[in-house]
């Protein structure tokens, strides 16, 4: 997973957020990267069961509870 202090050299602009909010912006932008592999990968294989590969601790980041 990218740190905050990485996230921050790609884009100066996120000096600005704290901490706890580039932690959140970090976690739905990796949540969003699974679901478009994920998406990607039933596309293509034509079935929902379909195995993808996991984060780089082995798995998926945590859901950001986000209200639909």
């Amino acid at each position: 997973m990218i740190s905050l202090e990485q996230c921050r050299k790609i884009d100066p602009k996120l000096s600005r957020l704290s901490d706890e909010e580039l932690t959140r912006v970090r976690d739905l932008l990796y949540e969003f990267g699974f679901l478009a592999l994920e998406t990607f990968m039933e596309d293509k294989s034509g079935s929902k069961n379909v195995e993808f590969p996991r984060g780089v601790n082995g798995t998926r980041p945590p859901e950001s509870g986000m209200q639909q």
